[in-house]
C-alpha cells in the first residue's frame, strides 16, 4: 500500500506513547492495543492478521493461555525464592497490574516481534529465518540498554549479565514466532515472565524503599542460575526446527 510506512510508524508511536505508564494510567496499554490493531489493519488489510502474528486458531489460543499460566506460576516461584535470598519483600500484583501487562506484552510481541521478523523474511527470503531471531534478540537487549540508560527517568545502566539474560529471552521469543508463525506462545512466555518480574511490587527490606525497574532487571537477571536457565531455554528453542521458511505476506 502507498501509505503503509505511515501506518507502521503510527503503530510504533502508539506503543511508545501509551504502553509504558502502569503507575499513572494502567489502562493506556489497552488503548495502545486498539491503535496497533487499527493501524495494522490499515496497513495490510486482509493480510494484517498474518503480518502481525495474529493468525492463530482456538486451539493455539488455549495452548497459549495454558503456557502463560505455567510460566507465570514458575516465574513467581523463582522470583519469590530470589527475593528471600536478597532480603527483598514481594507483593501480589493488583488487577490493574495484570491488565496493564497483558496488553503491554501483546503490543510488544506484535510491533517488536512479529512485524520485524516478517519484514526481514520478505526482504531476505533466502536467509535462514533463525538468523533474524538472533539479530532481533541483540536489538531487544540493546533496546533495553538504551531505554534505561538514556531515556528513562532513572537513567541507570543495565549490567552485562542482565543484558545477556535479555538476549536469551529475545532468542526464545523470536524463535517461537519463527517456528509457529504467530505470537501466541511468545506472548505466553513474555507475559508470564514480566508480570512476576515487574508486575509484582518489590521493596528493599533494609531501607523500606521501592525497587526501580532497572534495579529489578539487574537484581534478578544477573544471577547465575537465571542466566543458566535462560541460556538452556534459548538453546532448546533451536531444536527440532527444520529451517523451512514460512512464506510471509507481501510487505
Amino acid at each position: 500500500m502507498r501509505y503503509r510506512i505511515v501506518w507502521i510508524v503510527l503503530m510504533v508511536a502508539s506503543v511508545l506513547a501509551f504502553n509504558y505508564s502502569p503507575h499513572i494510567a494502567w489502562w493506556r496499554s489497552s488503548v495502545a492495543t486498539a491503535f496497533v490493531l487499527f493501524f495494522g489493519y490499515c496497513a495490510w488489510r486482509k493480510q494484517f492478521r498474518t503480518t502481525c502474528g495474529l493468525q492463530i486458531g482456538v486451539k493455539q489460543c488455549l495452548s497459549s493461555i495454558g503456557i502463560a499460566s505455567v510460566v507465570t506460576s514458575c516465574s513467581f516461584l523463582i522470583v519469590q525464592r530470589i527475593c528471600v535470598s536478597e532480603n527483598v519483600s514481594m507483593y501480589r500484583p493488583s488487577m490493574t497490574d495484570w491488565y496493564h501487562h497483558f496488553f503491554q506484552t501483546v503490543n510488544e510481541e506484535i510491533v517488536f516481534g512479529a512485524l520485524p521478523i516478517f519484514a526481514l523474511r520478505k526482504s531476505f527470503s533466502k536467509a535462514n529465518p533463525l538468523l533474524f531471531s538472533l539479530l532481533l534478540a541483540v536489538a531487544f537487549s540493546a533496546g533495553h540498554f538504551a531505554f534505561y540508560g538514556w531515556f528513562s527517568r532513572e537513567k541507570e545502566t543495565l549490567e552485562i549479565a542482565a543484558l545477556a539474560s535479555l538476549f536469551f529471552i529475545g532468542v526464545v521469543r523470536n524463535n517461537l514466532i519463527v517456528r509457529f508463525n504467530h505470537i501466541g506462545y511468545s506472548w505466553a512466555i513474555h507475559f508470564g515472565f514480566i508480570v512476576a518480574l515487574l508486575g509484582a511490587p518489590k521493596i528493599w527490606n533494609a531501607s523500606n524503599t521501592m525497587i526501580a525497574e532497572v534495579e529489578t532487571f539487574n537484581l534478578f537477571l544477573r544471577l547465575p542460575i537465571v542466566l543458566i536457565l535462560l541460556s538452556i531455554s534459548a538453546a532448546a528453542s533451536f531444536r527440532r526446527h527444520g529451517g523451512r521458511l514460512i512464506t510471509s505476506p507481501t510487505m
